[in-house]
Order: structure tokens, then sequence, then C-alpha cells
């Protein structure tokens, strides 16, 4: 398994550096916390991520020695709503083990770059070279950051690397170029963010797509190492 690297901004990123503008209602409560989660063993980064939907996430934190998830959404009514949506569910069970949901106080305000439309912790990759795979993809990319899942569709010669941090994404975008040679005639930007979408989807077992094509390669990230998820 690959060792993802710790993250060292080559700059202060937005939310340290002083100079953002907080905005009324900042301080609303945005972040969800999931406890009681299977051991880590039983879950991966993508399959928590597919429990989160309703809006656009700022970061995400599995703790390990907690065994819950935070999830900060860059909107506090976004997640209001999806607290109330899963109140209004009942009971939810991942692997036979019942989760409990909080929605607690947020840390730290959303740094206003973040707060733009297209800004998301997900990055699409167009032309990308046809020898590229996701293991040797996902190795450029994780120096910005820890990395949720890769995939690349052969076919269309296209990828997408999603983040747990709008921040990494955001460096990433900012620097992969002139990290990587080889990404300079890419088309590269930000992709939707896949917890932005209908909480209908978890009902439906939405989120990474795992399937047997052939043209699609895909890594799953699990807690600060890399691998192939299990079926």
């Amino acid at each position: 398994s690959a060792i993802a690297a710790p993250y060292r901004p080559r700059s202060p990123p937005p939310m340290s550096s002083g100079r953002t503008t907080v905005t009324a209602g900042d301080n609303a409560p945005r972040t969800i916390i999931l406890s009681n989660l299977p051991p880590q063993a039983e879950i991966d980064l993508a399959l928590l991520h597919s429990l989160i939907r309703g809006g656009k996430i700022e970061y995400s934190q599995y703790h390990s020695l907690k065994h819950t998830f935070s999830v900060h959404f860059v909107y506090a009514k976004d997640a209001v709503a999806y607290i109330t949506w899963i109140a209004s569910q009942g009971n939810v069970y991942l692997n036979d083990r019942e989760i409990f949901f909080d929605l607690v106080p947020s840390p730290l305000p959303v740094p206003n770059v973040f707060l733009q439309q297209n800004v998301s912790r997900k990055l699409y990759l167009g032309g990308l070279p046809s020898d590229l795979n996701a293991r040797t993809l996902c190795s450029m990319f994780e120096r910005y950051g820890e990395i949720e899942y890769v995939k690349i569709v052969w076919e269309r010669k296209c990828g997408w690397v999603s983040f747990c941090r709008i921040a990494d994404a955001f460096d990433a975008l900012r620097f992969i170029r002139s990290d990587e040679p080889i990404f300079r005639r890419s088309r590269i930007e930000y992709g939707r963010d896949d917890c932005d979408g209908n909480m209908q989807e978890i009902l439906e077992g939405g989120g990474v797509s795992i399937n047997a094509r052939k043209d699609v390669d895909l890594i799953i990230g699990r807690f600060k190492h890399l691998g192939r998820r299990q079926n």
C-alpha cells in the first residue's frame, strides 16, 4: 500500500491567512458527527462519504480512536436539512451497527474563497495520458492531502480525484501543473462534490460507482493508506 505523505502547503491556506472576511451566519452549526461506526477494517472513506448527501462539504475527518466521522458542510442550512432528514428515517445501520448522528458547532468559519459556486473538494481531469493508471495518479495528488478516491475512465481519457478537504483540492489545482509537467496540457477543473446530491441517494446506495468495467480504474482511500476496496 502507498503511504499518504503529510500535507505541507507552500503558502498558508485561506482558512489561516487572517485575511478572510467572515459573513453573517458563519457561526451557525454546520458540522455533523457520525458515531458508533464499525471497526476501521470494515469501512473506507468512500463508504463513509456515501452516507452524506444534501450539500457541499468543506472537509471531513475520520477519528480512529473515537470511531467517529466528522463532516463539515459548507452551508449551515444544508447540515440542518441533512440532520432533519436523517431523523425522519428512523434508525440508520452500517454493517449491522446503528449509527448515531449529531449536529454540533463548527470550529472555524468557511473561508470566502470556498463559498464560490464551482469550488469543491473534487477535481476533474480531462485529456489524461493513456499510460496513466489510478495508482500513479493517486501518488501524484496525495501530496496535497488525504484522498477519498481516485477514478479513471480509460475510454474517455478522463478521471476524478476526490479529496477529503476543499483546501487540499484548492492547492492541488493551483500547483499540480508545476509539480507534474505531465498535466500541463490536461484539462483540470473542479467537479461536483458527490455529497452535494439528493439525500434519497443514501437509501438507494449512492456513492462511488464500483463495477466490473474493464475501462475503469479505481482507488479508494483507507485512512492514510490506500488500497483497492474489498467487495
